[in-house]
């Protein structure tokens, strides 16, 4: 299991709405096949709250081999987030 942290639009979903780590360091959202994969739920989750704190509307999915669904928000509100800065 993976998880993606996926981008909304404000009047419909973007072309490109998946979150993407550049080999640079910056990240930037991209198609689904470029999407930064996270394999645990806390490392997911301070990307989140990070792109949030940056006034991003994002969600977090989950993915298992052809399933999906997106993450329950409850679950995340538990987890105490810490400030995290990717590019320290």
């Amino acid at each position: 299991m993976h998880y993606k942290i996926k981008l909304i639009g404000t009047t419909r979903v973007p072309h490109k709405p998946w979150l993407a780590l550049g080999m640079d360091g910056n990240f930037h959202f991209s198609g689904i096949d470029y999407a930064r994969k996270f394999d645990k739920l806390g490392q997911a989750n301070e990307w989140l709250n990070y792109l949030k704190g940056c006034g991003k509307k994002v969600f977090m999915t989950w993915h298992d081999g052809k399933s999906w669904g997106e993450v329950n928000r409850d679950v995340l509100a538990d987890m105490n987030p810490t400030f995290f800065d990717p590019f320290k």
